[in-house]
């Protein structure tokens, strides 16, 4: 007998069902939890940007990974802009037997919003300079934090505020660095919404950029200057996406799932 999530009860109908259908995938036996998550993930970005996935899915797997992500696309658009739901499923299945497997909690909604608030205040017009205003994120997890700041700044000044923003997500886990780009390409797709650049690595922000892995690089057509940031991790950045460039801003918008 499958298994009910008997808590969530204050979410979407969009947000739980999408919750419930990784639950009962894990249940059918042939994907975890743990490899459902990132096959969902990496579904849902190259329908978002065209990335290639690196876990490949076949016959009725590739099916309910397809299932899933449009339940996925559903519950974005159910939900406000920028909503952090794949850290709500992923820490709502850790408490339903899986902690082995998703061994980790995040910030809170709640929490991350308030730290965005008070971090940026309200101005989010552009720099004088010409340049973006750049916020990073060293250990993103989901991706909540930057995903709040983007919501805070959605609400304050509109498309042209996030325009004005360069946003950066770094982590060590795999599936948090897909999570992250996930959530902020799924968003802007389904919105059709655009920031000024995006960037997502898996890797030890403490670590030479030689160790890590780029995961998405979009940049808004209309920027000309880079943020202020290294020379070093400029040109780790611009190596990184020499062979990935993303065309999140141009054609690459949800059409759907594989029939």
């Amino acid at each position: 007998m499958a298994t009910k999530l008997k808590t969530l009860n204050w979410a979407k109908p969009e947000v739980k069902k999408f919750t419930q259908m990784i639950l009962d995938g894990d249940r059918r036996g042939r994907l975890s939890v743990h490899q459902i998550f990132q096959s969902v993930c990496e579904r849902s970005l190259e329908l978002t940007t065209g990335r290639e996935p690196t876990i490949q899915v076949a016959g009725a797997d590739c099916k309910l990974i397809d299932e899933i992500a449009f339940a996925y696309q559903q519950a974005v658009l159910a939900e406000k802009r920028f909503t952090d739901i794949l850290g709500i499923a992923y820490m709502e299945l850790a408490n339903h037997g899986y902690k082995k497997q998703l061994a980790q909690f995040f910030t809170p909604a709640n929490v991350a919003k308030m730290m965005a608030t008070i971090s940026v205040g309200n101005d989010f017009g552009p720099r004088k300079d010409g340049r973006l205003h750049t916020a990073i994120d060293p250990a993103s997890g989901s991706g909540v934090m930057m995903l709040s700041l983007a919501q805070h700044i959605f609400e304050i000044a509109g498309q042209e505020g996030l325009e004005n923003y360069s946003f950066h997500c770094v982590d060590l886990d795999l599936s948090c660095a897909l999570m992250s780009a996930t959530q902020f390409a799924m968003n802007l797709s389904c919105y059709d919404l655009q920031v000024g650049e995006l960037v997502v690595i898996r890797g030890d922000s403490l670590f030479p950029a030689n160790c890590w892995e780029l995961i998405v690089h979009a940049v808004h057509p209309k920027v000309k200057s880079a943020p202020i940031y290294s020379d070093d991790y400029r040109e780790a950045v611009r190596h990184l996406s020499q062979e990935r460039r993303e065309s999140l801003f141009e054609d690459s918008q949800l059409a759907g799932v594989r029939g």
